[in-house]
């Protein structure tokens, strides 16, 4: 992978493993963190989505 499509993934908001569905910014979902799931149809919905997540 080139380094601009590089830069461009890591630009894009993360998917939610449980829906499929981009993930919002944590602050507009109202969490503190990066991003969250935002599908109230979705299980993992309001939980934190990404790499950052990991434990």
């Amino acid at each position: 992978m080139d380094q601009r499509r590089a830069a461009r993934r890591e630009d894009r908001a993360p998917i939610c493993p449980s829906c499929g569905v981009t993930a919002l910014p944590g602050d507009a979902v109202g969490i503190d963190a990066a991003f969250a799931c935002d599908n109230a149809d979705c299980p993992a919905f309001g939980e934190p989505v990404g790499d950052d997540t990991a434990a």
